[in-house]
């Protein structure tokens, strides 16, 4: 291997680092980032960060064996630069609107590819309305209903749910700006993610504080004329606020 080489940790793996005073080592589970290797270096990234390893370079062939790494490939040759196309196909921003932050059951979920080609909406038909905030009645709920084929009992949406996303091509990266979110997807699946989703979503919590992702999301609901907390148009508004960002 002479090139830069990508994979993604499929099982625990141990790396050797130093500090300047000692050596140590470090487990890295499946979704605490990926490495990289150049031929000669083992590095490991994540979070943005890249940390170079003491790990000898037989290390790979040893993990690849073991199947405790998996080669991926990013869809634009050249060094990394961000960490949210880092080996991904495909990046879905999501949204959910649920019940009440307190007494919490998910009420619709929309999902929307970074390319806009992939879309997915869905509403649950067996929540609890009593359970609803009543924020959540006046600004959800009159919202809900405009797609009647869109309306599944919560087994059918996860039915439905996981065999879209299990459907997409490549590596899946998902992206939300609330832990609300990522949770109510994840218990909607069930537990259980499709394979081809990387388990820890990229935050967008943060990208709130920019102005110029700020106005790229709202220019999404006056341009098309809706109003927020619908799912599906929330999730949209997410994509035009990162694409916004990237100018």
């Amino acid at each position: 291997m002479s090139a830069e080489h990508y994979f993604e940790i499929r099982k625990e793996i141990g790396l050797g680092f130093f500090n300047g005073r000692e050596q140590y080592d470090q487990l890295i589970k499946p979704s605490q980032g990926f490495l990289l290797f150049n031929g000669r270096d083992i590095c490991w990234v994540v979070d943005g960060q890249t940390r170079m390893s003491d790990t000898v370079n037989e290390a790979i062939s040893i993990w690849l064996e073991q199947r405790r790494i998996e080669e991926v490939h990013m869809q634009n040759h050249g060094r990394f630069r961000d960490p949210a196309r880092f080996l991904v196909a495909m990046i879905l921003f999501f949204d959910t609107e649920f019940t009440d932050f307190l007494d919490i059951e998910l009420i619709s979920i929309g999902l929307v590819s970074e390319d806009g080609h992939h879309t997915f909406y869905a509403e649950r038909s067996d929540y609890r309305a009593v359970a609803c905030s009543e924020f959540v009645r006046q600004a959800v709920v009159p919202l809900l209903g405009k797609w009647p084929d869109r309306i599944f009992t919560r087994e059918a949406l996860s039915r439905e749910l996981y065999s879209w996303l299990a459907s997409l091509h490549g590596r899946i990266l998902l992206a939300c700006d609330s832990a609300h979110d990522r949770d109510l997807l994840l218990d909607a699946l069930e537990g259980e993610l499709p394979k081809n989703v990387l388990a820890r979503p990229l935050s967008l919590a943060n990208y709130h504080a920019d102005p110029v992702f700020n106005a790229a999301e709202s220019k999404y609901f006056q341009d098309n004329g809706v109003t927020r907390h619908h799912a599906l148009h929330d999730a949209l508004g997410l994509r035009a606020g990162w694409l916004g960002q990237r100018g």
